[in-house]
């Protein structure tokens, strides 16, 4: 029986794509460049293992940037800051049925506190498990381990929704349920499986 519904954030909730079309478009920072970033240096933001503002300033004079870092993440934070509605209400429709409802994303420690800052993400998830504070990332086994130990629930009783199969497959290690999901209309069909009522 599912009890927990542990929710991604980016390509789930929050689509993915045109977040980072501005910086292409005005500075001419391709995606190319900003995957380079996300697979080298940022990951260790994201493990916690450094802060975003001491690895940020490398890719910013690579990408010739003139502004500041804390500019520069502003906009970026900004930009990736509007989730998709339609996936919110099935958010809380889960909620007004007694579903228990996660955040489980990869995040930097700076993003991680502008996300704690956004009314209608805290409203939605009092629990918001970020790696850069259990110190370990999706798909690793110790990121579900952690969040398992915190929220004190059977693994079996808890479902995981992301858009990286690769996320799926490490909580199903685990021994989550867990299913790939890139938006509103993917969350509706796997939550009408999951739960009836949806």
């Amino acid at each position: 029986m599912i009890d927990c519904v542990a929710f991604d954030l980016d390509g789930v909730l929050i689509p993915s794509g045109p977040s980072f079309d501005y910086f292409t478009s005005t500075h001419k920072i391709t995606p190319a460049d900003f995957a380079e970033f996300f697979h080298g240096s940022y990951e260790d933001a994201m493990s916690g293992r450094s802060d975003l503002f001491d690895i940020l300033p490398d890719a910013l004079r690579k990408w010739k940037w003139t502004g500041t870092t804390e500019e520069f993440a502003r906009l970026w934070f900004d930009s990736c800051a509007i989730a998709d509605p339609d996936a919110l209400q099935i958010v809380k429709t889960l909620r007004d049925r007694g579903i228990e409802c996660y955040l489980a994303t990869n995040q930097d420690n700076r993003r991680a506190a502008y996300l704690d800052s956004l009314p209608w993400l805290t409203g939605l998830f009092e629990r918001r498990f970020y790696s850069c504070k259990i110190g370990a990332m999706k798909p690793n086994k110790e990121y579900f381990e952690a969040i398992t130990h915190q929220a004190a629930l059977p693994p079996g009783s808890i479902l995981f929704v992301d858009d990286k199969i690769s996320n799926v497959e490490g909580a199903r290690r685990c021994g989550w349920s867990a299913e790939v999901c890139t938006g509103a209309a993917d969350l509706q069909r796997v939550m009408a499986e999951y739960f009836p009522f949806a």
